[in-house]
């Protein structure tokens, strides 16, 4: 089943994702999610700094003010527990704690109808087209590596024939040797024959 966290953590997905939040109406609620997750995780180790306050600050006059130009409107505890901890001393990320639940479940509800919209199916369809194509690709390099293996199977075969053909040289240039060396026996002997007797 399709999950928010799989659509928010998929490169290819979350953009057919975020064009369909603009056309609901909550993009913003998309954009302030992976703000407060950037900023979340870019003081996670940090104790509260001067910076972090102002991070804080920043986020909450963008998107939660009355009159904020990306105003997301949070349920009433919410939104108040919200103002009276952003100007706190120290104040930290964690202030948007609840905000951040709300508006992950807000997103949830969105994707019920993102997984019926001819958006998503569409790119269901890309999807499995390209999986198609690199399924076909997995083929090509499977028959190229029996290619090559048949290759390598026909260098062992030339090997062996030039082992058994240097031995068989070898074998006959041994045969030469013991018959020239034979040969020298025979002419010796025959010399030897042919010499005239010592006289007595």
């Amino acid at each position: 089943a399709l999950t928010l966290l799989h659509v928010l953590n998929n490169q290819s997905l979350l953009p057919v994702f975020r064009v369909y939040c603009i056309s609901e109406g909550v993009d913003e609620y998309l954009n302030f999610w992976f703000e407060a997750r950037m900023y979340t995780n870019k003081y996670l180790y940090e104790e509260s700094s001067p910076a972090e306050q102002t991070d804080c600050r920043s986020l909450f006059k963008k998107y939660f003010l009355p009159d904020s130009t990306h105003n997301i409107k949070l349920d009433a505890k919410i939104g108040n527990e919200l103002q009276d901890a952003i100007y706190k001393p120290k104040a930290t990320m964690k202030v948007f704690k609840a905000c951040q639940r709300f508006v992950f479940d807000v997103l949830d509800l969105k994707l019920k109808g993102f997984a019926s919209s001819d958006a998503y199916k569409n790119f269901l369809k890309r999807e499995s087209s390209l999986y198609q194509k690199q399924a076909e690709k997995s083929f090509d390099i499977k028959e190229i590596e029996v290619h090559f293996k048949r290759i390598l199977d026909a260098q062992k075969h030339l090997q062996i024939i030039c082992t058994e053909t240097t031995n068989k040289l070898q074998a006959s240039s041994a045969a030469i040797n013991n018959l020239h060396a034979l040969s020298e026996r025979f002419s010796e002997y025959s010399e030897s024959i042919n010499q005239p007797d010592c006289p007595k």
